[in-house]
C-alpha cells in the first residue's frame, strides 16, 4: 500500500521537473526580450565607449598617425603624397585616411584634433551598427545590448578611437560590408553597397581587398549563371581599386606599399614574430574568453545561420592569419585585432535570438551566451583600471616628447638639416625637415633589407 501511494507523487515530480528546469531560462529570456532592455543596454554601451575613450584621451596622437599627417600636408603644400619632397615612397597604407586628413589641413583644421573626433564617431558608429545588425538578425534586444557593451568597453576600441589613426574607421567600414554580405536578401542594391563598402575598407586598410575578392567569388558562384547582373554590380566598385593600383604603380613604381616590405621583408621571415604576437594576444583572459564564446556561438548557430557564421568567423580567422604573415603589430593594445572584434561580438549576439524555442536548445544557447558575455564584460572592464592602463600611459609621455622635439627642431635647426629617426611620425611632422626613417617604412632601401633576428620584437632592419 505504501508503494502504490507513493507512485502518484513520483509522477507529479517528473511532470514538474521540466518547468523547474526551464524556469530560470524563461526568466532570463523575459529579462532580455523587452525593447527597453535593449535600449537601456545600448545607452550603457555608448556611455561606456565615451568613458573609455576619455580614459585614453591625451592631447597627442600616436606617433604613426603623424606619418600619414606628413603625407597629407605635403599633398596640400603641392609636393604630392610623399614623405620627403622629391622622394616617391608610399609609407602609408590608408589612402582614404590620408586624403581625409589632407582635406582637414586644406580647410585650416588641426589633423590631431579632427582625427580623434572622427575616430570617436567611428567607434560609436561601430557599436550602433553592431546593435542594429543583431536586431535585424532576430537577436533579443537584451542580447544585442550585451554584445554591444562587450565591444564598447574593449580597450582596443577606446584606445584607437583617440589615437589619431584610421583603425576605428576601418573597423566600421569592414563590419558594415560584412553585415550586408551576411544578409539573406540579395538585392542588386544591397550587393552593390556591400562591394562599395569592401572597397572603401580596402582603401583604408589593404588587407580588406582579399575579403572583397572572397566575397566576389561567393557572389559569382551563387548568382553567376542565373543573375549575372548582380555579379556585374558587385564587380563595378572594384574599378576604384584597379585605378588606385594603376596610379600607385605609375607614381610610386610598386604594386604594394613600401610598408609591406618593411613589415615582412618581402618573405616568410616575419611568421615567427607573428606567432609571438598571437601568443601575446591570447595571454589576456578577456580576449581568450571572447574567442571561446564566439567559437561556441559558431558551433551552435552554424546550422541556423550558416552564411553569417562563415562570414564573421572567416573574417576573424583571416585577420589572425594575416597578422601571423605580417609579423604581428608593435602598436599597444592589439590595434590590428579591432577589425575582427565586432564580428566576434556579432557571433556572440546570434546565440541570443528570438526564434529559439524554450527547451534544451534555449538552455544550451541563451544561458551560456549570457554568462559568457557577462564574464567577458567583467574581465574587459578590469582592463580599464589604472593597473592595466599604467603600462600604456608611458606612451603618452613618449608622444609628448616627440612632439616637443619636433617643434624645437623646427625653430632651431637649419632648413637643410637631415635627421635620422626611429620614431618617424611627430618629429618629422613638426620639424618639417628631410628625414631618414631608420625602420624603413618610408625608405625603399631599408624596407627591403632582411630582419637580422626573426625572434626579435619590433621592426628593426639593422
Amino acid at each position: 500500500m505504501r508503494d502504490s501511494a507513493a507512485a502518484p507523487v513520483d509522477s507529479r515530480s517528473d511532470q514538474d521537473e521540466p518547468a523547474t528546469r526551464h524556469g530560470a531560462t524563461q526568466r532570463l529570456i523575459a529579462l532580455l526580450r523587452p525593447c527597453w532592455t535593449g535600449h537601456g543596454l545600448l545607452l550603457v554601451a555608448l556611455l561606456l565607449s565615451l568613458y573609455c575613450s576619455y580614459l585614453w584621451w591625451h592631447p597627442y596622437a600616436m606617433d604613426d598617425a603623424y606619418i600619414t599627417f606628413r603625407y597629407s600636408r605635403n599633398l596640400v603644400d603641392g609636393h604630392g603624397p610623399v614623405y620627403n619632397p622629391g622622394e616617391r615612397v608610399e609609407g602609408y597604407t590608408t589612402p582614404v585616411w590620408m586624403l581625409l586628413m589632407a582635406g582637414v589641413i586644406a580647410l585650416g583644421g588641426d589633423p590631431v584634433t579632427w582625427s580623434k573626433v572622427i575616430g570617436i564617431i567611428s567607434a560609436l558608429g561601430l557599436v550602433l551598427s553592431l546593435h542594429r545588425s543583431l536586431l535585424r538578425a532576430g537577436a533579443l534586444p537584451g542580447g544585442a545590448g550585451l554584445a554591444s557593451i562587450t565591444l564598447a568597453c574593449c580597450p582596443t576600441l577606446s584606445a584607437y578611437a583617440t589615437s589619431g589613426m584610421e583603425t576605428c574607421l576601418y573597423a566600421l567600414l569592414l563590419f558594415l560590408a560584412l553585415e550586408r554580405l551576411a544578409r539573406p536578401d540579395r538585392t542588386t542594391r544591397n550587393i552593390f553597397l556591400c562591394s562599395l563598402l569592401f572597397i572603401a575598407s580596402a582603401l583604408t586598410h589593404p588587407e580588406a581587398l582579399a575579403l572583397w575578392g572572397a566575397a566576389g567569388i561567393y557572389i559569382l558562384v551563387s548568382h553567376g549563371r542565373q543573375e549575372f547582373r548582380k555579379v556585374f554590380y558587385f564587380a563595378l566598385p572594384g574599378l576604384l581599386a584597379v585605378i588606385h593600383f594603376a596610379w600607385r604603380y605609375w607614381y610610386y613604381g610598386d604594386l604594394l606599399p613600401n610598408t609591406y616590405y618593411a613589415w615582412t621583408g618581402g618573405g616568410l621571415a616575419a611568421i615567427p614574430r607573428g606567432l609571438l604576437f598571437i601568443e601575446r594576444f591570447l595571454s589576456y583572459p578577456s580576449f581568450c574568453l571572447w574567442l571561446g564564446v564566439a567559437a561556441y556561438a559558431t558551433i551552435r548557430t552554424m546550422r541556423d545561420r550558416p552564411l553569417a557564421v562563415i562570414v564573421m568567423s572567416g573574417t576573424a580567422l583571416f585577420h589572425l592569419l594575416y597578422m601571423v604573415k605580417m609579423g604581428g603589430d608593435h602598436m599597444a593594445v592589439f590595434r590590428t585585432c579591432l577589425a575582427f572584434l565586432a564580428p566576434l561580438a556579432y557571433l556572440c549576439g546570434l546565440l541570443l535570438r528570438e526564434d529559439i524555442e524554450l527547451g534544451n536548445q534555449a538552455r544550451r544557447r541563451i544561458v551560456p551566451a549570457t554568462v559568457g558575455l557577462v564574464l567577458v564584460i567583467g574581465f574587459t572592464l578590469l582592463q580599464t583600471q589604472p593597473s592595466f592602463l599604467f603600462p600604456f600611459r608611458k606612451f603618452h609621455t613618449y608622444y609628448e616628447g616627440n612632439t616637443k622635439l619636433g617643434k624645437y627642431l623646427a625653430v632651431s635647426a637649419r632648413p637643410d638639416t637631415v635627421v635620422a629617426v626611429m620614431a618617424a611620425g611627430a618629429i618629422p611632422y613638426y620639424s618639417g625637415l628631410r628625414t631618414l626613417d631608420m625602420l624603413g617604412l618610408n625608405d625603399r632601401h631599408i624596407a627591403r633589407l632582411p630582419f637580422p633576428d626573426i625572434r626579435k620584437k619590433g621592426w628593426n632592419k639593422w
